[in-house]
């Protein structure tokens, strides 16, 4: 799957979960909502930080670029960085270190968390499919044939993405428009 299908992918599921926590009566602060967003919209991107050619690589690579070469040797793409086991664990890590700044902070780890689960779930749809129950299970998760899209291919390109940014957008003006009022 594409960054930008990832990115969004991340956006609107968090931007879902803020109006579905304001419909069932749980008034979000609107700084969880905004800053969740970005959140789970860039950690989305994250587990391609195993691919040479992807936009965390390109970014980290300007600072750091040892680590991104030392991720990729390690472990290839849709290696380890896709393994769902992972998304959970980076989750409560920073959950757990957010929540020694201030209690409330809980919520930042859910956000990255989440972000690298969406893109993992994401990359299930592909025909590569990943190792998402790894170390547990090797075998790839991947849709059944027939089901499965190439990535980046037209598919993806023509109506998955358009239906993912159309999902995000809706998805935040909603969000925001509860958390606001």
């Amino acid at each position: 799957m594409l960054t930008k299908t990832h990115a969004a992918s991340g956006l609107a599921i968090w931007a879902t979960g803020i109006t579905i926590s304001n419909l069932v009566g749980h008034d979000t602060n609107p700084i969880v909502a905004i800053i969740g967003s970005a959140l789970c919209y860039y950690s989305a991107e994250l587990p391609d930080i195993d691919h040479p050619d992807s936009h965390p690589t390109r970014v980290i690579s300007r600072f750091a670029p040892e680590i991104p070469r030392a991720i990729q040797d390690m472990c290839g793409h849709r290696g380890m960085t896709h393994w769902g086991i992972n998304s959970i664990s980076v989750g409560i890590l920073i959950g757990s270190a957010a929540t020694l700044i201030h209690p409330s902070l809980w919520w930042i780890g859910l956000a990255i968390g989440t972000g690298i689960l969406v893109h993992i779930l994401g990359d299930c749809l592909t025909w590569s499919g990943v190792p998402l129950l790894a170390p547990f299970v090797d075998r790839p998760i991947r849709l059944p044939y027939g089901y499965r899209f190439e990535s980046g291919g037209k598919f993806e390109n023509m109506i998955v993405y358009p239906f993912v940014l159309f999902w995000a957008l809706f998805s935040v003006v909603i969000s925001v428009s509860l958390t606001v009022i």
